[in-house]
């Protein structure tokens, strides 16, 4: 998973039944500056990838 360009290793969203509000992948405070970033998801399996929410949390 690209975020700003950079690879952050994979995440394995893969749950055999649908599964909303699940953390899967954080980055604590100290990881972004107070700026514009890009988080890159692709889909690797199965028919459609579902993204319910992104928080973002001022430190």
């Amino acid at each position: 998973m690209p975020v700003d360009g950079v690879s952050r290793g994979t995440v394995d969203a893969y749950t055999p039944a649908r599964s909303a509000q699940q953390v899967l992948y954080q980055i604590g405070p100290a990881g972004f500056l107070a700026q514009q970033h890009t988080i890159k998801l692709t889909e690797s399996g199965g028919a459609y990838l579902l993204v319910d929410s992104f928080r973002v949390e001022a430190s």
